[in-house]
């Protein structure tokens, strides 16, 4: 999950996201909501992309759903602390 500023923000993650993506064999199969811009996913068949505007990623809250989910290492990825208590804002 990613948190943007703005929609043009957002435009230039998925962009971003995109190229590196096909750099390494993923091919999108589809993405939502980039018409408003608010809540984009980004569907890359095995991943999953979120891109939040800040309000967004408060209101709905997806890493409060799968706060008690286990979590997955994935060799090479940096695993950020998690705190049991997190709610977003």
């Amino acid at each position: 999950m990613v948190t943007a500023s703005s929609k043009p923000h957002i435009d230039a993650l998925i962009s971003s996201c995109t190229e590196v993506a096909k750099a390494n064999d993923f091919h999108c199969a589809r993405v939502e909501g980039v018409d408003k811009g608010k809540w984009v996913l980004v569907d890359y068949g095995d991943v999953i992309l979120h891109l939040f505007q800040e309000n967004e990623r408060g209101y709905y809250d997806l890493e409060g759903l799968w706060r008690d989910a286990p979590r997955v290492d994935i060799p090479g990825v940096e695993t950020l602390p998690f705190p049991m208590d997190y709610h977003a804002s």
